[in-house]
């Protein structure tokens, strides 16, 4: 017999970023899960004063009181893990230290409003409230994912048992799902063998902070191993009666339920707050690392960076522009409106030529009208005014206030301005209100005009319901239903209606010529979306993705994913080859650590520009990316 080599598997030593607080036992796979952990979490709340130097290996309990004492630390690894990683061990130490002393601290701000229970205050007082609390959520803490499991994320609240495959999902269970307090409650009793009734704890609640029945609850750290910590909010009723009168509801009363509770808890449109503190600082491109915080370009390749978050961009010939805003803890919400400082950059071709400043609020909606000596354009901001401008200088303020969209029907010199309040509809001729629509019965989200002679308005509401109506809000008729419905766009070219299901992660395009209503199905849902003459839709989605879909005579679509960028740990990488994005179509969600929302993309003059929310427009070369092959 031949002799054979026996090949012993190295084993993988997962070195992860330690809390420095001695009694906290709380790690992360990166430095910027633990430097949002130092600012936003109150160990002096939970723990006694207290550090030490902890081994970074994951299942490793060693520690010692001195930090400075290093060289014991090393001396241990060396003899209990791996001499070989020893390097990777003294630069994940330093990297620990500088997180320490280089950190903010920046604890969350308390609510004062009404029906809210803030987890701090409860903690300061020994009494049964605090046992309950402490019970489901042990030092403040829930966790939403074990190390076994990264790509699940749960909710651990008893009695509920839920799952999700994404972060968004998780934030939108948390501020919309009504929650039982009594279940809560009861599952304490039981894990205590106590047997306690409900109405002291009801009482305790009543006497601290003038809870009848719903309530919300804020100060919990959401912590997973693999992204930095979230403080989203919880919604429980006291209500006995909650889920017997639950399971009565009909699976459509139920989805119109869930959409109003959204509209009165104010969901945002456009949530950037959560990455502030974890913004990577290098964007890898085909071998290449650039720095995120300069402007580069080379040959094929060309980045420009705003360091502001983008909010919107559009396409008009040769021209485009970008209207951004610093960056802000304060979300973007449909029914909010405020004034701040934000600035619009108008690029010819791959040079940016001017840049203009408002103090408006930030641009939610903008629309080219003209370009040539001067650039002439609609916008609309976030103070709820619809202006139309030249250069920097305002020709027109729209009469109507709190707009939250609008549409150009046709020629803008001659057909005029619909816009909407979310109830209701407005026809503008000049600055003045012409027509008005009867009020809406759930509010409008999305609006498109079909540029044909009949000047129809295609609306998308609340509940997912998508209607036409003539351009005198006339003659409404319903086109199609469903709950998961968050986006519509027309296409001119394509004379097709596209409709973004982000529930179910797909997009249809509805042909509107066709009596029987044709429909065929895209590769994933979207966000944003334009279109060439060549009837090529580009389509970008909320997780960084560009996408091309070509329609067939016989109107069948043809998808081919271009375009990829990824959020890792520290880095952005771009991914526009076809084994840079089978690799990464292949990687699961918890590979990444977040989503990178594509805010527009089109083709001028043989490059694909790329809006990024992020910050920066990124421009590459067509005759490298799939589109042109």
């Amino acid at each position: 017999m031949k002799n054979r080599r026996n090949f012993c598997k190295k084993k993988k030593i997962n070195l992860v970023y330690k809390c420095l607080h001695s009694r906290c036992d709380l790690f992360y796979d990166s430095v910027l899960g633990l430097r949002r952990h130092i600012s936003h979490y109150d160990h002096n709340l939970y723990y006694n004063a207290g550090y030490s130097l902890k081994c970074p290996v994951r299942k490793c309990d060693m520690s010692i009181c001195e930090l400075d004492n290093t060289d014991f630390l090393y001396s241990h690894f060396e003899k209990e893990h791996a001499p070989r990683l020893v390097a990777q061990l003294k630069d994940t130490l330093v990297r620990i230290k500088k997180t320490y002393e280089t950190t903010n601290i920046n604890y969350l701000e308390l609510n004062a409003s009404d029906n809210c229970v803030n987890l701090s205050i409860v903690m300061r007082e020994n009494d049964l409230l605090k046992d309950v609390m402490c019970f489901v959520y042990p030092n403040g803490v829930m966790k939403i994912n074990d190390i076994d499991k990264p790509d699940l994320i749960f909710c651990g609240i008893p009695g509920c048992g839920k799952h999700f495959k994404s972060v968004m999902a998780y934030k939108y269970h948390c501020q919309t799902y009504l929650h039982s307090f009594i279940t809560l409650f009861d599952s304490y009793c039981r894990n205590r063998n106590l047997d306690i009734d409900y109405e002291l704890i009801r009482g305790l609640l009543c006497r601290k902070f003038a809870i009848v029945d719903k309530f919300y609850l804020e100060g919990v750290t959401h912590h997973s191993i693999f992204s930095p910590d979230q403080f989203y909010t919880f919604t429980f009723s006291m209500d006995k009666e909650l889920y017997i009168r639950k399971k009565r509801h009909r699976r459509n009363d139920m989805n119109v339920l869930e959409y109003n509770n959204l509209l009165e808890e104010d969901i945002s449109v456009t949530d950037f707050s959560d990455q502030i503190d974890s913004l990577p600082s290098k964007i890898y491109y085909r071998g290449a690392k650039y720095d995120v915080f300069e402007s580069f370009e080379d040959k094929n390749f060309k980045c420009v960076n705003f360091k502001s978050e983008v909010t919107a961009a559009e396409k008009h010939t040769d021209y485009f522009c970008v209207t951004y805003r610093g960056f802000s803890r304060r979300e973007s919400k449909m029914f909010e409106f405020y004034r701040e400082e934000c600035k619009i950059a108008f690029f010819c071709k791959k040079s940016q030529i001017r840049e203009f400043t408002h103090s408006y609020g930030f641009v939610r909606k903008i629309k080219f009208v003209d370009a040539k000596e001067y650039f002439f354009y609609l916008a609309l901001f976030n103070d709820g005014f619809l202006r139309y401008c030249k250069d920097d200088q305002v020709l027109v303020q729209y009469q109507q206030e709190k707009i939250t969209n609008f549409v150009i029907l046709g020629n803008f010199n001659t057909d005029g301005i619909v816009a909407t309040d979310g109830f209701y509809l407005y026809k503008f001729e000049g600055p003045n209100i012409i027509a008005t629509s009867t009020k809406f019965e759930f509010p409008i989200i999305a609006m498109e005009a079909r540029n044909t002679s009949n000047k129809e308005l295609y609306l998308l509401n609340a509940n997912g319901k998508i209607t036409y109506c003539d351009k005198n809000f006339r003659n409404e008729q319903e086109i199609l239903t469903h709950a998961g419905i968050t986006n519509i766009i027309y296409l001119s070219d394509i004379d097709g209606l596209l409709v973004c299901d982000s529930f179910m992660g797909t997009t249809k395009l509805i042909y509107l010529d066709d009596q029987k209503r044709k429909m065929c199905s895209l590769d994933s849902s979207f966000v944003c979306c334009s279109e060439n003459v060549k009837k090529l839709i580009i389509s970008g989605t909320y997780d960084g993705v560009v996408t091309t879909n070509s329609i067939t005579k016989k109107r069948k679509v043809c998808a081919e994913k271009i375009f990829e960028i990824i959020r890792r740990k520290e880095y952005y990488f771009i991914c526009s080859e076809e084994y840079e994005l089978s690799v990464c179509k292949n990687k699961s969600d918890s590979d990444f650590d977040g989503a990178v929302r594509i805010v527009n993309a089109f083709l001028i003059d043989n490059f694909m520009v790329i809006a990024i929310m992020s910050g920066f427009v990124v421009f590459l070369d067509v005759r490298t990316l799939g589109c042109n092959k």
